[in-house]
């Protein structure tokens, strides 16, 4: 074979890449927009929808004793070495009441494996309470009473 002469079979034309390239920043340009905004601009959200306040420094507790819905009395170590969603509210405990009440336990059960570390307490004045409503829609919530020289 010549030297000069034309190889038998010239080498393909490389592919388009315009499209690699389109999809491409599609991908990457969202995040590159995000990074420039959060972290080249002053741009941070001015609230936050916190409610409540953490009490600092914690305050411990007194211990009382009060009674529960059954009659009986707490125990000195209620409400203690325990997370504890509390509820307070009167004991005929009305619609607002209940949904109140559901919410804390959807809150508890959302805690999956976590969700026995946490108790819940309805602390009522005045008189209470559908028993069958916390028997069944409310099981593990312990109820005490308010009313009484303790409370």
């Amino acid at each position: 074979m010549n030297a000069s002469s034309p190889s038998p079979n010239p080498s393909p034309r490389p592919a388009n890449r315009k499209p690699f390239f389109v999809v491409l920043s599609l991908f990457v340009a969202p995040l590159l927009l995000a990074f420039a905004i959060y972290y080249g601009s002053n741009w941070r959200p001015t609230s936050t929808t916190n409610k409540g306040e953490l009490i600092t420094p914690a305050i411990p507790l007194p211990a009382i004793t009060l009674t529960k819905a059954d009659g009986t009395a707490t125990d000195a170590k209620f409400l203690r070495d325990t997370w504890t969603l509390v509820f307070i509210g009167a004991g005929d405990c009305d619609a607002t009441c209940r949904t109140a009440l559901d919410n804390t336990r959807n809150a508890r059960l959302l805690l999956g494996k976590d969700s026995p570390r946490v108790s819940r307490v309805f602390v009522y004045s005045g008189a209470c309470c559908d028993k069958a409503y916390f028997s069944t829609e409310q099981v593990g919530l312990s109820t005490v009473s308010i009313d009484g020289d303790a409370g």
